[in-house]
């Protein structure tokens, strides 16, 4: 019977897909839940996380001067919640930028065009070169355990886009929508810095420490409705395809990974992640 963490939704003795390239090895190694009960990822973040270099993360976006920044807008509820933040809570001159990689449906990238036009923020819809969007697209189709899964691919591009997008409309930051950290070294911080050295990348929903009901209120004030896909997602449908192809191997969907991660940020509950995995067969 599998020992559950009693503070996320991490098991004894399971398998990681994803948290390899999210967390530090040395919370990973060894991994166990303890005789509380608790979970040593868990007990590494209570260790080393620090919400006042949260905060400053934040402060040093809102103090950016010009006050610009490039948005990722996946289509998804936490990059449209995080476009929505962005301009009309926190004033910023905002680009919003769609990496297309021919998985995101006709309705996500029309909402995500209408979302912005309301809002007067230009749209920039990205692709991968041809050669590059036909390797992607096979790699969806071959993945398997111990392959690289090709959402890292899309992220890739995506950040170099935007990194390309950001120095030409001269703005200091990238604003993700993604609701916990950005680099975990000696502690996890909500900001780091791009390839370019300069441009920061900010993960605003963990800065800002933003709940699903912040994420709710946002997207009403658009008028903006998201999606239920498949594999912890509300845009793209190769997340659902991951877990299809990987669950089995793995012992659990590789979205139980993303929602320890959301319930340790504090963006879900433990209740309400462990209601996600049993809605979606997780």
């Amino acid at each position: 019977m599998k020992r559950l963490c009693a503070r996320c939704v991490l098991y004894d003795g399971m398998q990681f897909a994803l948290l390899h390239r999210q967390m530090p090895e040395r919370t990973l190694a060894g991994f166990h839940v303890d005789n509380d009960g608790v979970c040593s990822a868990c007990r590494a973040w209570e260790r080393e996380l620090d919400v006042q270099l949260l905060d400053a993360d934040l402060a040093m976006l809102l103090m950016a001067r010009p006050p610009r920044a490039v948005v990722a807008l996946s289509g998804g509820k936490d990059s449209l919640s995080t476009l929505v933040a962005a301009r009309l809570e926190y004033g910023l001159d905002v680009v919003a930028v769609l990496f297309d990689n021919t998985f995101i449906p006709a309705s996500v990238k029309a909402q995500a065009a209408a979302v912005c036009h309301g809002m007067g923020v230009d749209l920039v819809v990205e692709t991968a070169p041809p050669a590059a969007a036909e390797n992607f697209a096979r790699s969806v189709e071959t993945m398997g355990p111990g392959a690289e899964l090709p959402c890292f691919a899309c992220s890739h591009f995506l950040l170099d886009v935007m990194e390309r997008t950001a120095r030409a409309r001269g703005a200091k930051y990238v604003l993700l929508g993604t609701n916990y950290h950005a680099s975990w070294g000696s502690r996890p911080r909500a900001a780091g810095l791009m390839k370019d050295g300069q441009t920061r990348r900010l993960h605003l929903p963990f800065a800002a420490r933003h709940t699903p009901s912040d994420v709710e209120r946002n997207l009403a004030r658009v008028g903006a409705v998201p999606g239920d896909m498949r594999g912890h997602s509300t845009n793209c449908a190769v997340p659902g395809l991951v877990q299809v192809r990987l669950a089995p191997s793995l012992g659990h969907a590789p979205e139980r990974e993303d929602l320890a991660l959301e319930v340790m940020s504090g963006h879900l509950t433990r209740g309400e992640a462990l209601a996600t995995l049993a809605r979606k067969g997780g």
